[in-house]
C-alpha cells in the first residue's frame, strides 16, 4: 500500500481490497481532482492499467461555526465499457452514507 503524501492531480495511491467477486486484490487509484485541504478526487483502477471511468471525489468547505462541511461523490456518467456498466454503481448510497458515518466518528 502507499504511504506517500497526496499533492496533486496525477498522483497515485494503492489499496487492498476484499471483495465477494475477486477476493483479496489491490486497486490503483489515480488522483483526478487536488485542491490541498479542499479537494480530493480519485479514479480507480487495476494497477498499470487506465482507471475504469468512475471517480470518488471528496470536497471539504469550513463554515462560518468552526465545522467543516463535507461532500462525498460518486461519479460514474464516463464508464463506457459494457463489462463495467453491467455492475454500476459499485457503491450505494448507504455506502456513501456509512463513509461519510466514518468519517464523522474518526475526526469527533
Amino acid at each position: 500500500m502507499t504511504s506517500a503524501p497526496l499533492t496533486a492531480v496525477g498522483d497515485t495511491f494503492v489499496l487492498a481490497a476484499r471483495s465477494e467477486e475477486r477476493g483479496d486484490h489491490r486497486i490503483e487509484n489515480r488522483v483526478v481532482a487536488f485542491t490541498e485541504d479542499q479537494i480530493l478526487g480519485w479514479a480507480p483502477g487495476e494497477p498499470g492499467r487506465h482507471p475504469h471511468g468512475y471517480r470518488f471525489t471528496w470536497k471539504l468547505v469550513s463554515t462560518d461555526d468552526d465545522r467543516t462541511e463535507v461532500t462525498l461523490t460518486f461519479d460514474w456518467t464516463a464508464v463506457t465499457h459494457p463489462a463495467v456498466l453491467t455492475r454500476m454503481p459499485v457503491v450505494s448510497t448507504d455506502d456513501l452514507d456509512a463513509a461519510l458515518t466514518r468519517l464523522t466518528a474518526a475526526v469527533s
